[in-house]
């Protein structure tokens, strides 16, 4: 039961992964933005090419060969007396796949910095599942302890920039208001500049107005 478990997370992180990258992931709802879009079109410090996201698939190969050799292991195809700490440790295997499906989703809707907190927990789980493993034989840590580190190591590096896509968000966002203030304050003087002159001229109208009156008066009584 407990290799199922480790089975299921792990295809449920590769299923959520393969799903946001596809191409429809953008065309189903104007809410979401596959992986290639965000990456794309968000600014950031730091960048790293496209095509070096494809170690993903080196990091699932060699995860895939990590859950044969321990579930031949557990069935008892293959010595697995130094098979232990991934057993006592499994439940962090567990919690890195589920917070890496949960943080492909949340950067496919574009929540930078909780999907950078979320891929941060990946690598957490997995350095200190690397390191519970570390009592494992040769064979055992090169099949298991190794594609354990790969993966925690290049979660720091989506962690990071997933850090620094949002850090830039909220700068633009920031500059945004900022812009839109001093657009804001630029336009009252304006709109005060225009009342006063209509203020001032009505003043003026109407005082030529009454000047009209006064100087009419005198020629109506004199004329009476």
């Amino acid at each position: 039961l407990e290799q199922g478990d480790c089975i299921a997370a792990f295809a449920l992180n590769v299923a959520t992964v393969l799903m946001c990258n596809s191409k429809w992931c953008g065309v189903a709802s104007a809410r979401w933005a596959n992986f290639s879009e965000v990456v794309g079109s968000s600014s950031s410090l730091l960048s790293v090419a496209l095509w070096a996201y494809q170690i993903w698939d080196i990091i699932y190969y060699y995860e895939a060969s990590l859950l044969v050799y321990t579930v031949l292991c557990s069935s008892g195809v293959i010595d697995h007396q130094f098979l232990e700490p991934w057993q006592q440790a499994h439940s962090l295997w567990i919690s890195a796949n589920v917070l890496q499906a949960l943080w492909i989703i949340l950067l496919c809707r574009r929540h930078l910095l909780i999907s950078a907190l979320a891929i941060a927990g990946t690598s957490a789980c997995l350095a200190v599942l690397g390191a519970r493993l570390l009592p494992l034989s040769a064979q055992g840590y090169a099949l298991v302890g190794v594609p354990v580190w790969l993966h925690a190591g290049w979660s720091v590096v989506s962690a990071t920039l997933d850090g620094n896509h949002a850090f830039c968000a909220h700068l633009a966002a920031n500059r945004g208001e900022a812009s839109r203030a001093t657009a804001r304050a630029g336009a009252c003087p304006r709109s005060l500049t225009t009342r006063g002159q209509r203020s001032g001229e009505e003043v003026l109208a109407q005082t030529r107005g009454a000047l009209g009156r006064q100087q009419l008066a005198p020629s109506s009584s004199a004329s009476a």
